[in-house]
């Protein structure tokens, strides 16, 4: 959607205004202002602003906009568009250069002009002559569309309702669809061919013949293995019992391997117990030794302790030592940075109010400087004016002196051949008609004379004259409007002069006090310094608090872990004795019971059996007894030997193993088979949807195919505008049956609006004026309620003053109900009867002063 909606305008020497600046209102109002104010000027720069162009010179040199006499002219236009706010600027300088700019939400988006015309069309994407044939109709326009053909209307209401870059879209998308449809009805009938020759093969693969075999053989074959593994059950059964007979025979081995190990465990028994029953005096032995190894740690970490905590301590002092001289330092340096810094702050409060005025100064010299330039450009340029003038001067002075020489020589002989003339019809005594004397006739030669030329001559030499007296006058003025500028540059290079002297002074002054540039960054420097020494006497004396407080809390430590040493060696000295003794206790009783150390070691950590080798040894011997009875019965109901049992199970094993092998072989053929039947099953089924599919898309590709046509034709861009033209039509005829009771009527046909004048059919070109300017105003009127969700401006430019005062009151009150589309609607009157019927006026008086009222 074009959506755009003015905010202000600021114009500088375009056309017929100098300086001003207009802040947009939401709603209908006037703009009012005498011939040459400046009103149109006002839209004009509007259209400017956008396209670049004007609507007075058309797309000529952009100079032709300048204000007269001015060097260069610029419009700058500030507008919303959905959402976003966009400010264009434009400025021509009178060169004939141009400069643009375009800014999206404060952002640069485009620069120079060529860029910010292809930006703006992108925004609006609305031609010139289309904004210029409905949203802004200039002087001379207002009546343009209302005779326009009918392809030139279609092509306007097009522009503006429904956007190119809109319809591009579609017919990309609609392109797109197309293409794809294409590409899928291609798919579609690639995998049909695919699904149809894959068919062909796999049922060349597959037949019911070849399926009745293989379950006719099937059939046999699982005959065949019910009988051959009944014959392997009977065989398992046998070797089942030779099984057991192995298993038991095993057992026996390992049952009389036990029992002689039961012997020897007897035996083991007993020692254990012997070593067990010294646990009591082994364990005051070890509690003994555990605490002499724990209290000779001790001892160890205590002098440990000392030695670590001593030698912290005089690490400690000389650390306290060096911060203490440190400390003494910063406070020499401090005490000279408050020197240095009061003397600073003592230099800059005098010379403060030199640097105000030095820096007043030196602005005005800038702003002189620039003035000065500024003169001196005007006057080369009142320079060349004079010289330009004085060589027209010159020229005209050359052509008058080279018509006086011709006219001198024709004027002699016009006035002999006019009075050759007169004397042809005057006889002797006649009064002459010329002076009033009596006329004597006289023969002389007939003289030729040329008064066409002679009152040429003479109307030429007045234009000329003419002309002079008028390059004398802007000369005399341009000399004027030099001397004044000259004035006005010596007195601005004095008052330069004076500042840049009195600058010279002040600085030294400034150097008399001591002032540096640098002043403020030194005062910084030291008081940064100052801040930083300040940190460093309080990190310093943080470290001495600190470091004195560890001296105290080591020394005392040191005192403490030397007595602690004191009291574990007294205890140590005494634990040891006890050991001693205990140790000889021990060594007796082991020699009684007939152990070393080490096989007491040995007995006392292993563990007594829960039940005793004894009590083991009988159930063992029971164990025994009963495997050698049931060993014998199973001897005695096996059938065949061992070696033939094998034998036989091995050759029925093989032979079952085969006959599963073939049933394997034809099982697996027959799913084959039956595999390749339910593929071509699902197959079918494929080709059945993919046939469906491919008409359903080659029907919708046809439809997008019509589509594309139809957005490429010229009767589609027909069809939208006359949709949008009847409702147009429809407004247009409320409107006029309002101002006109029901006289005209509008309608389109295929030549462009045909009005309809109280029931008799009229062109639009033969309306009067006044005619012409009602129908064409609701026309426009109703254009801009029809797209009041797109173009939220609009603008007429003189389109009232051939109106009768009745129907410029039915004008004023159709215009007042515009109020509605909440649009920024203005029309430009000079006539102030038609302006006294809105309460919103906007007044331009000559030069471009623009105000509300």
């Amino acid at each position: 959607m074009k959506k755009i909606r003015p905010i202000s305008i600021e114009i500088r020497n375009f056309l017929g205004i100098e300086d001003c600046k207009v802040d947009f209102k939401e709603g209908v109002f006037l703009i009012l202002g005498q011939n040459g104010a400046g009103k149109s000027s006002l839209l004009e720069a509007i259209v400017f602003a956008l396209y670049g162009t004007g609507v007075r010179y058309g797309r000529k040199s952009p100079a032709d906009y300048l204000h007269s006499g001015r060097s260069d002219c610029q419009v700058r236009f500030c507008f919303l568009r959905n959402g976003k706010k966009y400010e264009v600027l434009r400025r021509v300088k009178s060169s004939g250069g141009t400069e643009a700019l375009l800014i999206e939400n404060d952002s640069v988006v485009a620069t120079q002009r060529s860029n910010v015309d292809k930006e703006l069309q992108r925004i609006f994407d609305t031609s010139y002559d289309s904004f210029i044939a409905t949203f802004f109709l200039p002087q001379g326009r207002a009546t343009y569309l209302l005779t326009a053909k009918r392809s030139e209307i279609n092509d306007i209401v097009f522009d503006i309702l429904f956007p190119k870059k809109v319809l591009r879209v579609v017919q990309e998308k609609v392109n797109e669809l197309v293409k794809n449809l294409h590409a899928e009805s291609e798919k579609r009938q690639a995998r049909l061919s695919d699904l149809r020759d894959r068919s062909d093969k796999l049922s060349q693969q597959v037949s019911a013949e070849k399926i009745a075999f293989l379950n006719n053989r099937l059939s046999q074959l699982y005959k065949e293995i019910e009988s051959k593994q009944e014959a392997v059950k009977v065989v398992e059964q046998e070797r089942q019992l030779w099984e057991q007979i192995k298993q038991i025979e095993n057992t026996l081995t390992t049952l009389k391997a036990e029992r002689l190990k039961l012997i020897e465990a007897a035996e083991e028994e007993k020692k254990i117990s012997l070593a067990r029953s010294l646990n009591g005096e082994f364990q005051i032995l070890a509690n003994l030794r555990e605490k002499v190894d724990y209290l000779q740690k001790e001892k160890k970490k205590s002098t440990q302790q000392m030695e670590l905590y001593r030698s912290g301590l005089l690490q400690a002092q000389g650390e306290l030592k060096k911060l203490r001289e440190k400390q003494n330092e910063l406070e020499r340096q401090l005490s000279i940075l408050y020197t240095d810094r009061e003397r600073f702050h003592k230099i800059e409060l005098q010379s403060e109010p030199l640097i105000n005025e030095l820096s007043q100064l030196e602005t005005a010299v800038v702003f002189l400087e620039r003035e000065k330039n500024e003169l001196h450009d005007s006057l080369s340029q009142f320079d060349r004016q004079l010289t330009e003038k004085q060589q027209i001067l010159q020229k005209q002075g050359a052509e008058i002196r080279k018509l006086e020489d011709e006219f001198d020589s024709v004027k002699e002989k016009s006035l002999l051949w006019m009075a050759h003339e007169i004397a042809q019809n005057l006889q002797d005594g006649d009064r002459c008609p010329v002076c009033g004397s009596t006329f004597r006739k006289i023969y002389i030669d007939k003289v030729e004379g040329d008064a066409r030329r002679y009152q040429q001559l003479k109307e030429s030499m007045e234009k000329v004259q003419k002309q002079i007296q008028q390059a004398e006058l802007e000369t005399k003025s341009l000399l004027e409007q030099k001397e004044k500028t000259l004035a006005r540059a010596n007195q601005t290079e004095k008052d330069l002069l004076a500042k840049t002297q009195k600058i010279e002074s002040i600085k030294e002054q400034l150097t008399k006090l001591g002032f540096e540039s640098s002043l403020r960054n030194k005062i910084q420097d030291v008081s940064m310094k100052i801040e930083k020494t300040l940190q460093q006497r309080t990190e310093i004396q943080s470290k001495v608090s600190k470091l004195e407080e560890l001296t105290e809390q080591s020394s005392k430590r040191i005192e403490e872990l030397s007595k602690e040493e004191h009291q574990i060696s007294s205890e140590l000295e005494q634990i040891s004795k006890n050991l001693i003794e205990a140790e000889k206790e021990f060594h007796e009783k082991l020699k009684q019971i007939g152990f070393t150390p080490v096989e007491f070691e040995i007995y006392r950590a292993k563990q007594p059996p829960q039940e005793g080798a004894v009590q083991i040894l009988q159930k063992i011997e029971l164990e025994i007894e009963r495997n050698v009875e049931k060993l014998s019965q199973l001897r005695e109901a096996v059938k065949m030997d061992f070696e033939m049992c094998e034998k036989e199970y091995k050759k029925l094993s093989i032979e079952l193993e085969q006959l599963k092998k073939e049933r394997e072989e034809n099982l697996k053929q027959k799913a084959v088979l039956e595999h390749v039947l339910q593929e071509l099953k699902v197959i079918e089924e494929q080709k059945l949807i993919l046939e469906k599919e491919y008409k359903s898309i080659d029907a919708e590709y046809r439809i997008a195919q019509a589509v594309k046509e139809t957005l490429s034709a010229r009767e589609f861009q027909s069809f939208v505008t006359n949709i949008v033209l009847d409702e147009i039509r429809v407004r247009a005829n409320d409107i006029l049956d309002t101002i006109t009771d029901g006289r005209f009527k509008i309608r389109v046909n295929e030549n462009g609006f045909v009005i309809t004048d109280g029931g008799i059919e009229r062109d639009a070109s033969g309306l009067s004026g006044g005619e012409k300017t009602i129908v064409s105003l609701a026309l426009a009127i109703s254009i801009a309620e029809t797209t009041a969700g797109q173009m939220e401006a609009f603008f007429i430019d003189e389109g009232f003053s051939s109106l009768d005062e009745e129907n410029k009151l039915r004008i004023a009150n159709a215009l007042k109900q515009m109020e509605k589309l909440n649009k920024v609607i203005g029309f430009v009157t000079h006539d102030q009867q038609f302006a006294d019927y809105f309460e919103r006026k906007l007044i331009v008086e000559k030069g471009g002063v623009v105000r509300w009222q």
